[in-house]
Formats: structure tokens, sequence, C-alpha cells
């Protein structure tokens, strides 16, 4: 079986991690990480950073993958969202069938609470 987390991770302070997140993060064999280029960068690190401050142990890794664009200056915002999340859910499930196996745990690491407002999730 394999097993998908989603971890809400804060609002980008570390020290505002749960003790709910450092148990999950505890629990992953493999982080899914997307890169969005140099000017957000600093987000891998942070997310990173999180890693070595909480998981207990280096029996862990991450499984990068390139994010796609938004289409910007287009007259339809919403639609232009929308594409970015289609090709989001791509490369997911990419990354899913390439990095994942029976009995490993992956994990993708999202701001705040995925479950209000994050695009990890499918038709959110």
């Amino acid at each position: 079986m394999k097993r998908i987390l989603i971890i809400g991770i804060g609002a980008g302070n570390p020290d505002y991690v749960t003790i709910q997140t450092v148990n999950a993060l505890n629990g992953v064999d493999v982080f899914f990480v997307m890169d969005k280029g140099l000017a957000k960068e600093k987000l891998i690190a942070l997310r990173k950073d999180i890693c070595r401050r909480f998981i207990k142990g280096n029996d862990y890794r991450f499984a990068e993958a390139t994010s796609p664009e938004r289409v910007r200056d287009v007259a339809n915002y919403r639609a232009s969202v929308e594409d970015l999340n289609d090709d989001k859910q791509v490369v997911f499930e990419r990354l899913i069938s390439e990095e994942m196996s029976d009995g490993e745990c992956r994990a993708f690491l999202t701001w705040g609470d995925p479950a209000l407002y994050d695009s990890t999730y499918p038709d959110h």
C-alpha cells in the first residue's frame, strides 16, 4: 500500500510547526518538493530546514520536480489558475508513480492549513 500525506507546515516560521506536524514528518520516507525557480528557492530551503530541525535521524529524502508556471497577463485569471492546478496534478501523478514504492510514505509540505487553501488537493 502507498501512503501520501499532505502536511501543513504553518505560516513559514519553523517555530509555528505543531507537534502534530512533527509527528507526521517523522513518519515520511520521501518529501515531494515543487521547484518554482530562483525567486522561490528560499521556500525549498525553509522546507528542508524544517525537516532537519524536527525529524529524528536521516532516513528521508527529497524528490524534486519543476513546478509548472501560471500563464500571466490573460483575460481569465480564474481559468489560468485552474490550468495551473491541472498542470500541477500531472506532475504530482508522475512523482507518485515514479518515486513511490509499496510500504513507503510520501508527503507534500504545504504552507498553512492545506485543507483550507492549498492547490495540492485535486479539485480544490
